[in-house]
């Protein structure tokens, strides 16, 4: 095993890192740009979770919200079409 592998294992986070690290690497493989790009990403987004937490919460309760209204109102859509239709 590598020093920087070896490192990335005996870390606190290892388990949830290496398994993002795995994961990543294993759908990306064969385009490494692309796996810099995402890896850069997800880095990046990390960070901003750690230094903004707030504005980050509430952003994610708000697409929640906008994506429960969304299910909920396809949810009635169906049920009525499914009940005019039985008629």
């Amino acid at each position: 095993m590598s020093d920087c592998s070896q490192r990335l294992t005996d870390s606190a986070a290892s388990p949830g890192i290496t398994a993002v690290v795995g994961s990543v690497g294993i759908v990306v493989l064969r385009h490494p740009f692309k796996t810099v790009a995402l890896l850069s990403v997800l880095l990046g987004v990390g960070v901003e979770v750690v230094a903004l937490p707030e504005p980050t919460v509430t952003i994610v309760v708000e697409i929640s919200g906008l994506y429960l209204i969304v299910f909920g109102l396809s949810v009635c859509v169906t049920a009525f079409k499914l009940r005019s239709g039985s008629k």
